[in-house]
């Protein structure tokens, strides 16, 4: 069963998105708090997914809240679309980005996909985000070691596991991640995959 970390300060949101994920994932898979005192805990629970509102937020900024969490993937949500919350939370790392108007059930797609070690972002937060064109020009400087390490990256292998599953040295795959990450003018994975769905390298997530 999933452990979920769920930190709002709006009492309403807050409840409702936890009966939410509470009918996805059954009961006691979510820990719910309204103060961002709870990120000292968060490190310690051996969380699956947090869900960070932004708002909620005031003396640590979303970098410093997804540092808090660990290995824990961070899902960042807000009132509403806000370019530098998205721009603060792709740089940060986060997995996603949600804002409160989206139905519950697509709530619940977006966790799914990032527990299964995918990223989600809406759709109309992209062009925010985008790469530079000298990025996009040099796309097709990938090779076909590059590509196929790309889409281990898009299915949440760490370093590790891709070096493991190509049979490569682990820092022959540290090289290429970081060749990725120029290529695709991404500062982290997440970026990198977002990015690369941009040109073309990827599919788009439906």
């Amino acid at each position: 069963m999933a452990r979920l970390f769920v930190l709002d300060g709006q009492p309403l949101f807050r409840d409702a998105l936890c009966a939410v994920l509470t009918e996805a994932w059954g009961e006691g898979a979510v820990c719910a708090f309204d103060a961002e005192g709870a990120l000292d805990d968060l490190n310690k629970g051996g969380f699956d997914v947090a869900l960070i509102n932004a708002e909620t937020l005031k003396r640590v900024d979303i970098g410093g809240a997804i540092r808090a969490a660990g290995e824990a993937p961070v899902i960042i949500t807000s009132a509403s679309l806000n370019d530098d919350i998205a721009r603060q939370a792709l740089a940060a790392g986060a997995h996603g980005y949600i804002v409160k108007t989206m139905r519950g059930q697509a709530i619940v797609g977006a966790v799914a996909l990032v527990l299964n070690g995918g990223a989600c972002y809406p759709t109309q937060a992209l062009p925010l985000m985008a790469a530079d064109r000298s990025a996009a020009r040099s796309a097709h400087s990938l090779s076909r070691r590059e590509m196929e390490i790309l889409h281990r990256i898009e299915q949440g292998g760490s370093n590790k596991v891709i070096a493991r599953d190509l049979g490569l040295w682990l820092a022959t795959v540290k090289f290429h991640v970081q060749s990725l990450l120029r290529t695709t003018g991404a500062r982290n994975r997440v970026e990198a995959i977002i990015n690369a769905r941009r040109m073309g390298l990827l599919p788009v997530a439906r």
